[in-house]
């Protein structure tokens, strides 16, 4: 495995120093780096695809190579920025792309991420962008290698991370933020909703409302619990609200 703390320093050392992204649990432990640490520059982005925009931005503005992190799932969202932005054939912006393997073949994982696990790595190679599955033992030479193709041929090149490949920092499980978790915000919300129509976001969220119906023995029926399409569930939940009758 790989130490976020470790990981982090590295890449600090090589001058990178500029982090925008979207998270996946995957990288939650080197998020927690970048958001102690004053030095780097870290700004969170709404989807991939802004992400990919702000990296740009920072390299148009310094000329230095900037990190987009990423869940596989959100890749579909920069595919258009990263073509016809960052493309050689365009623009021919640098990017080291951190990407997080969901849904590999072989390795059980929630039914969203089973398709984009699956093309992940065919999707890379028609975007024509170079990449490395990363080897733990080999992490800090992957990554030289990447970076000097990202310099030499001014392109977006990406760095593969599976699942438990980055370790946990210690001490930073188990606390609750605000005095509450987010679990028991969230019994408190459906207790005021009533019987609306629900459209929940994926992830956690989706996971915990179907745990709370369950634990009170209440209907899943006024639920929809949004698996994948991160950042739909506002739009889902618009076209249902307008096309209901009360």
């Amino acid at each position: 495995m790989v130490k976020p703390d470790t990981l982090f320093s590295l890449l600090s050392k090589k001058g990178l120093t500029f982090y925008t992204g979207v998270p996946c649990s995957i990288f939650k432990d080197l998020i927690i780096c970048l958001n102690k640490n004053q030095k780097v520059q870290h700004v969170r982005a709404t989807s991939e695809g802004e992400a990919v925009g702000l990296a740009a931005g920072y390299f148009l503005a310094t000329k230095k190579i900037p990190i987009v992190y990423m869940q596989n799932s959100g890749l579909g969202n920069a595919v258009n920025p990263l073509t016809s932005l960052a493309d050689r054939e365009v623009y021919s912006i640098p990017m080291l792309l951190f990407i997080s393997w969901r849904g590999e073949p072989g390795v059980k994982d929630e039914p969203q991420h089973k398709k984009i696990g699956r093309v992940m790595l065919s999707l890379l190679t028609v975007l024509e962008i170079p990449y490395q599955v990363v080897d733990p033992g080999r992490v800090e030479k992957q990554i030289d290698a990447l970076l000097l193709k990202a310099k030499k041929q001014q392109r977006p090149v990406a760095l593969i991370f599976k699942e438990d490949q980055i370790d946990k920092l210690e001490g930073t499980g188990g606390q609750k933020e605000a005095g509450f978790t987010r679990e028991e915000a969230l019994e408190i919300i459906l207790e005021k909703i009533g019987r609306d129509v629900i459209v929940s976001t994926t992830g956690k969220t989706s996971r915990e409302i179907f745990e709370i119906r369950e634990k009170r023995h209440q209907s899943h029926e006024q639920d929809f619990l949004m698996v994948g399409s991160m950042g739909c569930a506002l739009s889902t939940g618009l076209a249902i609200k307008l096309n209901t009758k009360k």
